[in-house]
């Protein structure tokens, strides 16, 4: 998709993304540098209470994306990124699960076929490896505990927005099974995930990616019916397709739920375009951003 994706943070729980009328105060961070994007975040709090955001950083259209790291904070400022990750190929997106032992993060390695299980560094300036979880690529593994067992989804490389996958296991780290009705789900958008898990009235919710406008995707927000080993049924229920009264408001693929604030990406057209956009209706105004460098 042409133009430039930003993250966002949205000050209410994830829930309230579920509602028609929801609140769309989003808090975007400042713009990339030209020609770069920040997509697909998720957070975690260090050592300090403060908030981390895990995300891909791309730097344009010949170079592999990178899994970076960043600091919102309440002050508004935003302090330099840090790369915590980089290989010759994209990468998947940072999925971070939050545990007593530290924090980890899944990412995919569609190039070398494997999805892998990283811990982010004691001095939060890194992620070691700790262990390939999957002998096999899935795009945007997804993990969640749900009645006593983990699970793991993620869709096909060769068709991510078509072919759902689910995994389960005894413990976190694995070893993953097949659902025994692998893959459970099969259809032409609404399968990629695009965020964490969540519960809301008694119910699994699992957010994935609504594609049906490849120039516009949003979020299509699923309630889990059935989960089991035996079992998987899903319902679509809600759609979110951004945040349209804000800068980045062509459309929206992650949310993170971080407890009483939501992290989002958001999408605008690139700022030359938006220029010659302006030019030609003979004003030029300089997008509103909330958080600086």
């Amino acid at each position: 998709i042409a133009g430039e994706w930003n993250i966002g943070v949205y000050p209410h729980p994830i829930t309230t993304l579920l509602e028609d009328q929801g609140n769309t105060n989003v808090r975007w961070l400042n713009s990339p540098s030209p020609g770069s994007h920040r997509s697909e975040p998720f957070g975690y709090r260090a050592a300090d209470g403060q908030l981390n955001v895990l995300y891909r950083k791309g730097e344009g259209v010949n170079t592999a994306d990178v899994i970076a790291r960043v600091r919102p904070r309440n002050d508004g400022i935003l302090k330099r990124s840090r790369t915590m990750l980089s290989t010759v190929a994209d990468l998947g997106y940072p999925f971070v699960i939050e545990r007593p032992d530290g924090t980890h993060v899944l990412i995919s390695y569609p190039h070398q076929k494997r999805t892998e299980l990283f811990r982010v560094s004691e001095d939060n300036d890194a992620l070691d490896h700790v262990k390939t979880l999957l002998d096999r690529a899935i795009v945007n593994p997804t993990c969640v505990s749900h009645e006593g067992r983990w699970w793991l989804f993620g869709t096909d490389p060769e068709a991510p927005d078509g072919v759902l996958h689910a995994f389960h296991a005894a413990e976190f780290d694995g070893p993953y099974t097949p659902h025994r009705h692998d893959p459970v789900k099969m259809t032409g958008s609404g399968c990629r995930p695009a965020g964490t898990f969540f519960v809301h009235d008694g119910s699994l919710w699992r957010p994935s990616v609504d594609n049906t406008d490849p120039l516009a995707l949003g979020i299509i927000f699923n309630r889990v019916i059935e989960l089991d080993p035996e079992r998987f049924h899903e319902e679509a229920e809600h759609t979110l397709s951004g945040f349209p009264r804000t800068t980045y408001n062509k459309g929206i693929r992650t949310v993170c739920a971080m407890g009483d604030i939501t992290l989002v990406d958001g999408i605008r057209p690139a700022p030359e375009a938006m220029e010659m956009e302006a030019a030609d209706s003979g004003s030029i105004r300089k997008p509103k951003e909330y958080l600086e460098e």
